[in-house]
């Protein structure tokens, strides 16, 4: 094997060494370090499960976001918020709307919009493609 090609370490098995390794204390190190992360990802998993179970898919729940923060925040007519709308031709989207629409993807789905796909994002329906394929659910 050539460097370290064949070392790959999680860090559970990490955590499980240093646990063995120091007793109760690597534990509770585990669960300090760790414990935000695996509950928010948790939380996040069952907000979403829940929301399925609800009756609502992850698409219709894209659509009710985006669509709450395009009338709420960048104040668009609601009858303007429909998913054939091109971003800036019928809803005038400037740079820096672009760029406040970009910040509320990424906070609130975990998605980049990446520049080299920016140019495929015309419409809100392609909006919501977007997140969809790219967010983290």
């Amino acid at each position: 094997m050539h460097g370290n090609q064949g070392l790959r370490f999680s860090y559970v098995r990490v955590f499980e060494i240093v646990a063995f390794l120091h007793g109760c204390r690597g534990f509770f190190m585990y669960l300090f370090l760790f414990s935000p992360r695996i509950h928010a990802a948790t939380s996040n998993a069952n907000n979403i499960n829940n929301k399925i179970q609800k009756g609502l898919n992850v698409k219709q729940e894209i659509i009710a976001q985006v669509n709450a923060f395009f009338i709420q925040t960048l104040d668009m007519d609601a009858a303007c918020v429909v998913p054939e709308a091109e971003l800036k031709r019928d809803m005038g989207i400037t740079s820096v709307d672009a760029v406040a629409i970009a910040s509320f993807v990424q906070k609130t789905f975990d998605c980049t919009i990446r520049r080299s796909d920016i140019r495929y994002i015309l419409t809100l329906q392609d909006l919501y493609d977007y997140i969809e394929k790219n967010g983290t659910w």
